[in-house]
């Protein structure tokens, strides 16, 4: 793809969109922004005008098509069309599932959902009538590994990363029209400030957490090298292989305790709807105050958490030996035996070798492709905070991508 692109993005005034306007904003590209909140749109498009790119502020509801259709009619008549469409608006929603509004449900669906599905639509006639353009979805590490307590928010992101392969794979012949998946761990937005809630707890981002300007840099990365799903973090290639390992029941308790711990306050809190109607105006900015300024940490704890992990897999296994063989046949039958080694957590692999062992081995568990750069959840709101909801493994996980 060319240097000079114009780049549709939706969810821009916070969050991952704002993040990524600005990084495109360096690169000189042209812009096209949408979200809902007005006057923070105008404040993120003359930003991106004082770094060199030149910023259209649209106000748009994702959840309507027509304004959506609006949007790419807005871009044609400004720069004669556009190159790049991203998908990221997004609004988080937590609580036990049976105690969710279902109406609020719905709306969620109607934002995350429709509202990429609307973006996708307008982005791919526009492609073909160029015969070129990248589309690029923004789901979360959740549509991977799935989370407790935020189950609408999680469905949405599985249905993107859905979508994504299978539009892939419609377009197939289409050389030059490529559409891309990207799912980020947890990342420093104000996804959890404007998330609706009905846990009865404050919500609080789980560690590590990863700044939003890598996302930014990744999606700006695939309108140069396309690939079909890749993850920011570095905790996901590691949850993703024990997700597939480990016994579901162990590895479904473990993310129950620790999204529960990890991703909550004791603070109590009271129902509250977030953004999901109308968007909220503070908070309006890149990053959510999650993030720690000595930011090495991340790679330490996402370490212990894999390790951690590791050690209780391996204690799991050694006592189901243990019970399978009865106390006497273990005995007899181990006792002279070179001990069990450890397990230990494979290192991660560099992006292309991931990518490939990714496809041809995971792809045929459940056609997921590409792993990437790597790590679990935050996406945030259809103002732009895609927060994905950590995985709340003490490592780079995400929750609601933000």
């Amino acid at each position: 793809m060319k240097n000079h692109m114009v780049v549709v993005i939706t969810g821009a005034s916070s969050g991952i969109g704002r993040a990524t306007a600005l990084e495109f904003a360096r690169k000189g590209c042209d812009l096209v922004l949408a979200a809902r909140f007005g006057a923070g749109l105008e404040e993120v498009a003359q930003e991106c005008n004082r770094l060199g790119g030149r910023a259209l502020a649209v106000p748009t509801d994702v959840a309507n098509e027509d304004q959506v259709n609006a949007l790419a009619a807005e871009a044609r008549e400004a720069f004669g069309g556009f190159d790049v469409w991203v998908n990221n608006a997004a609004v988080g929603l937590f609580g036990h599932f049976e105690e969710i509004p279902t109406q609020d449900i719905r709306q969620l669906m109607e934002v995350n959902l429709f509202g990429h599905i609307y973006g996708a639509r307008a982005a791919i006639r526009q492609f073909k009538a160029q015969g070129h353009g990248i589309l690029i979805n923004v789901s979360s590490m959740v549509a991977l590994v799935g989370q407790p307590f935020s189950i609408p928010y999680t469905t949405s992101k599985f249905a993107i990363r859905g979508m994504s392969i299978s539009l892939s794979q419609e377009l197939a012949d289409e050389e030059d029209i490529h559409v891309c998946c990207v799912m980020p761990a947890v990342i420093d937005t104000p996804i959890f400030q404007h998330a609706g809630n009905y846990m009865g707890r404050a919500v609080k981002a789980p560690k590590p957490v990863i700044p939003a300007k890598r996302v930014a840099r990744t999606i700006y990365r695939l309108t140069q090298k396309p690939q079909e799903q890749v993850t920011v973090g570095n905790m996901s290639r590691m949850m993703r292989f024990q997700r597939l390992v480990s016994p579901a029941l162990l590895f479904d308790k473990y993310m129950q305790k620790m999204i529960s711990t990890q991703h909550f306050k004791r603070k109590p809190s009271r129902a509250f709807q977030g953004n999901l109607y109308e968007p909220i105006t503070n908070w309006n900015k890149v990053n959510g105050g999650w993030l720690p300024e000595d930011s090495g940490k991340g790679k330490k704890i996402s370490l212990i958490a894999g390790l951690a992990l590791a050690g209780t897999l391996g204690a799991w296994y050694y006592n189901r030996l243990k019970r399978q063989a009865g106390p006497a046949n273990f005995s007899s039958d181990f006792d002279d035996a070179r001990p069990l080694p450890p397990i230990h957590p494979e290192p991660p692999l560099p992006a292309e070798t991931f990518h490939a062992h990714h496809r041809s081995i995971i792809v045929n568990h459940d056609t997921t492709a590409g792993m990437h750069d790597s790590t679990i959840i935050s996406h945030g709101s259809a103002t732009g905070n895609h927060g994905v909801t950590g995985s709340g493994l003490g490592g780079e996980t995400e929750g609601l991508s933000g």
